[in-house]
C-alpha cells in the first residue's frame, strides 16, 4: 500500500528506514537485532514515540507518530511492550505527582523497567473474582483476576484497574508483591496473554495513579488523543502473505494458486479495499473528527480477515494430504509445504490450549478433532503439556 508524501515526510520516512537497515542482520528483509535496536531507539528518544521533548520523547505530531508506526510495521521491526510507553508514561506526565513522575518516567523511557496492563477485569462482580480494591492502612489491598493481559511473562510492573466504593480506580503495582501470581494463556495465533491472580495484595497510597474512582475518565481522555494506528500497513502485511502463500502453493496440476483466475480476483479485490482503506486513513490523520478510529477498525479487521482466509485456503490446500483433500493428493512431490505444514500443525494444536479456557464451540472442535487426527497424526484427546510451542 503507498503513501503519498510530502519531501518532509518522505525525509523523515527515509531516516526511520535506514535506522532499521543498520540493525538488519543481513541485506533485505532479514531479521532486525532487538536488544540493540530497541537501544538505538532509546538514544534517539523514540522509544516513547508520544511524549513530548520536555520528558525525554521526541515531540512529534501525530503525522509523524503515524508515519513512524506504519515504518515499523512494515519492516515487522522489534519495538518495547507498550503499556509502558504508550500508557503508563502519558498516564503519568498528564496526572501523575512530581514523586511518580520521578520513580517511573526515566525508567520507562529507558525501558530499563516492563510494563503490563490489567485493565480489563473479564468478571463482573467482586463474587465472581472480579479485580477491587479495599482500603487498608497505608493504603489498600487488591483481591480478584484480570485476564487477557498482554506483556506479563517478564513486566516488572503492572497498571491494575480495580473498583473501589466510588468507581473504579489505577493503581501501579510491582509484580514481585506477594499475593500476585501468573498463568499464560496461548492462543490460536500462538501469542500468549495471561491471567493474573491478587490475593489479598498490599499497595501503598503512593501507588494510585490519578484521583480516586475516575480510571475510565482517564482512560478515555487518553485514547481520544492517541494516534491514528497504522492498520494499513498491518492489512498490507496480511495481504502480502496470502499473495505469497498462493504464489507457493501447487495447485495438483502443475501450476500454483496464484494462476487461478477465482484466487486471482479474490487477491485484486482485496488490493482494492486495502487502497480504500488508505485513503480513509489520510481521512483521519488530516480531520480526526470525521473518520472515528471505530470506523477505521472495523475496515481494518473486515479485510484482514479476508485475506487471512485466503492466506488459510492456500496454506490449508498445501498442508493437507490426500485422505482428507483428494487433490491435494495429485501434488508434486513434497506433498505439504513445510511453512504450511507448521501453521496448521499450531492451529490444530491449540485446540487444547482452547478448551483449557472454556470457550469451546463442540461442532467446531470436532472438525479440528477430526482434522488433527487424520492430516498430522495427533492425538484425538489432547494434552496441553504434549505441544511444544517452538514446534
Amino acid at each position: 500500500m503507498r503513501l503519498s508524501l510530502s519531501p518532509a515526510d518522505a525525509a523523515f520516512v527515509a531516516d526511520i528506514d535506514a535506522l532499521i537497515a543498520e540493525f538488519r542482520v543481513g541485506p533485505g528483509s532479514t531479521p532486525i537485532r532487538r536488544d540493540t535496536f530497541l537501544a538505538a531507539l532509546v538514544e534517539r528518544g523514540w522509544s516513547v514515540p508520544g511524549w513530548p521533548a520536555s520528558a525525554g520523547g521526541p515531540g512529534w505530531s501525530r503525522r509523524q507518530r503515524y508515519l513512524f508506526e506504519r515504518a515499523l510495521t512494515l519492516a515487522s521491526a522489534p519495538r518495547p511492550a507498550p503499556a509502558g510507553p504508550e500508557l503508563v508514561g502519558p498516564l503519568l506526565l498528564a496526572h501523575g505527582s512530581d514523586a511518580q513522575q520521578r520513580a517511573h518516567l526515566a525508567a520507562i523511557r529507558t525501558l530499563r523497567v516492563r510494563w503490563c496492563a490489567a485493565l480489563d477485569p473479564a468478571l463482573p462482580s467482586a463474587a465472581d473474582g472480579a479485580m477491587v480494591a479495599q482500603s487498608a492502612l497505608g493504603g489498600v489491598e487488591l483481591s480478584g483476576e484480570a485476564h487477557w493481559v498482554r506483556d506479563a511473562a517478564d513486566a516488572d510492573m503492572a497498571l491494575v484497574l480495580a473498583a473501589e466504593r466510588d468507581g473504579e480506580s489505577l493503581f501501579m503495582v510491582a509484580m514481585n508483591t506477594h499475593g500476585i501470581t501468573r498463568e499464560s494463556v496461548r492462543l490460536l495465533d500462538g501469542s500468549e496473554v495471561y491471567k493474573l491472580r491478587f490475593a489479598t495484595v498490599a499497595v501503598p497510597a503512593r501507588a494510585r495513579l490519578g484521583p480516586p474512582g475516575d480510571a475510565r475518565e482517564l482512560l478515555s481522555q487518553l485514547r481520544l488523543a492517541a494516534p491514528v494506528p497504522p492498520r494499513g500497513a498491518l492489512c498490507s502485511l496480511a495481504v502480502d502473505r496470502a499473495r505469497e502463500a498462493l504464489a507457493r502453493a501447487a495447485d495438483g496440476a502443475g501450476s500454483t494458486m496464484d494462476q487461478d483466475s477465482g484466487y486471482a480476483a479474490r487477491l485484486a479485490a482485496l488490493e482494492i479495499d486495502l487502497t480504500a482503506l488508505a485513503g480513509l486513513e489520510a481521512r483521519a490523520l488530516a480531520a480526526p473528527e470525521e473518520v472515528p478510529d471505530a470506523m477505521l477498525a472495523l475496515r481494518a479487521q473486515a479485510l484482514e480477515s479476508e485475506a487471512g482466509a485466503l492466506y488459510i485456503d492456500a496454506s490449508g490446500y498445501a498442508a493437507i494430504p490426500g485422505p482428507l483433500q483428494p487433490a491435494a493428493g495429485q501434488n508434486e512431490t513434497p506433498l505439504a509445504a513445510e511453512y504450511a505444514h507448521l501453521a496448521m500443525r499450531g492451529m490444530l494444536s491449540s485446540r487444547a490450549e482452547y478448551a483449557g479456557m472454556g470457550t469451546v464451540l463442540p461442532a467446531a472442535e470436532r472438525w479440528r478433532d477430526t482434522l488433527a487426527h487424520e492430516a498430522l497424526a495427533l492425538p484425538e484427546d489432547p494434552d496441553p503439556s504434549d505441544f511444544d510451542p517452538a514446534d
